[in-house]
């Protein structure tokens, strides 16, 4: 990136202490003076429990970056097609994908969402 001048994209886990990693490597980021251009969770439990809940919320603030993308667990273990297909879906328009700004969590297809407790359908 540096060699580039080009922004970094840090891909990061939802769960437990990714907050910590995610600041680290921030700091790190703008120590030899790099953009990070968003943080993109690589991996988006199917049902997410509290803590990457909360994550989704704590990490732009952790990284100094807008949350750039969210992908779904099982991503890849998807047909080439199939990924490319739904990859623009879980990344934000800065970095060429077309998720709102506050979108839905994504799940796979045959995925059932999320429970009401972590932000899915209440069935009411």
């Amino acid at each position: 990136a540096q060699l580039l001048g080009a922004p970094v994209l840090v891909v990061t886990p939802a769960t437990l202490g990714t907050l910590n990693a995610t600041a680290l490597t921030a700091e790190a980021l703008r120590a030899r003076r790099l953009e990070c251009a968003g943080v993109v969770i690589g991996s988006w439990p199917a049902e997410p429990g509290l803590d990457a809940r909360c994550n989704l919320v704590d990490l732009p603030e952790a990284a100094g970056a807008p949350l750039a993308g969210v992908v779904p667990e099982g991503a890849g273990r998807l047909a080439p097609a199939v990924f490319r297909d739904l990859a623009p879906g879980w990344l934000a328009p800065h970095i060429g994908g077309t998720r709102a700004a506050a979108p839905d969590v994504p799940r796979l297809p045959g995925n059932p969402p999320p429970s009401p407790e972590y932000g899915g359908p209440s069935g009411a």
